[in-house]
């Protein structure tokens, strides 16, 4: 059986064209049951995101929900457990991942997957581990948290303005 985001204990992301569904503004948020979104990201455990700034900019929906989506994704930078790193348009070739991947640790094992806007397609175990060594470095070349955040948020006052 796959792992799941719901059953993991370490979540890790890459995006380099789009955000990933789990950041984005939930729609059943003011529903009183809490959904699966909600449940993973209120677990406390360990969620990293690392994007590209173009995602930053691409334009998804109107000014308004964009800048929303922006705002959204600070506010979960906020909290304690959930780390977010932008990589920064001027930091050269991409290393290592090209395409949005995600990692899921459970029980300290990796397993990850592409996710190709069609479906995903898991990879190998060896292929899994290697995907997190990359996805290190990623991590090592991105702006810091606190950069990242400034970042997000002054990329959604501009595009809020306009």
């Amino acid at each position: 059986m796959r792992p799941s985001e719901a059953t993991s204990t370490a979540l890790f992301y890459y995006a380099p064209i789009l955000l990933p569904a789990l950041f984005l503004v939930d729609p059943a948020s003011d529903e009183a049951e809490p959904t699966a979104r909600a449940r993973i990201l209120d677990a406390g455990n360990p969620i990293c995101l690392v994007l590209d700034e173009s995602v930053l900019t691409r334009m998804v929906g109107d000014q308004t929900e964009h800048a929303q989506r922006l705002r959204h994704l600070a506010e979960l930078a906020d909290r304690p457990h959930i780390t977010i790193q932008v990589l920064p348009l001027n930091s050269g070739e991409p290393v290592g991942l090209t395409a949005p991947v995600t990692l899921l640790h459970e029980d300290d094992q990796p397993a990850a997957y592409v996710d190709t806007g069609v479906g995903v397609c898991w990879l190998a175990p060896e292929a899994a581990r290697a995907a997190e060594a990359e996805f290190a470095t990623l991590r090592s070349v991105a702006l810091p948290p606190r950069a990242s955040h400034s970042l997000i948020l002054n990329t959604a006052a501009r595009i809020g303005k306009r």
